[in-house]
């Protein structure tokens, strides 16, 4: 399964605990006017105007590739009691592909997921 994210920041410090790696997914059904993160609004990779160039929003990648990926790091994450943290727009927009993920990296890994729990039940309860 494919998955959206429109940026990835490491070495964050203020997602969760330790010394993390911030994946930002695509989408979200809310529009608040204080939206820190407006281009993860649309689901889908777009073409966004910043200051005087034109840049793509979103990449899309494979659950496994991603998971493979931060396996990698399982080390490194527990050595400064870190992990991954999974932010949007609002991640539980693209549940299934979060779960997959989260199926491939827990427990070995620890995971965080920022979300306004704007999302049906069944999607809160199987990433709870």
């Amino acid at each position: 399964m494919k998955g959206t994210i429109f940026s990835i920041e490491e070495f964050a410090i203020n997602d969760g605990p330790g010394i993390r790696t911030t994946f930002f997914l695509k989408g979200c059904p809310l529009r608040c006017e204080w939206c820190h993160n407006p281009e993860g609004l649309s689901p889908k990779p777009q073409l966004m105007k910043k200051k005087d160039e034109t840049v793509i929003s979103g990449t899309e990648i494979e659950a496994k590739e991603l998971a493979d990926k931060l396996l990698r790091y399982e080390r490194i994450f527990k050595l400064n009691k870190g992990g991954v943290t999974f932010t949007g727009g609002e991640p539980l927009m693209q549940a299934d592909f979060l779960l997959e993920v989260l199926g491939l990296i827990r427990p070995q890994i620890h995971c965080a997921i920022e979300t306004s729990g704007y999302a049906s039940k069944l999607y809160l309860g199987k990433c709870l």
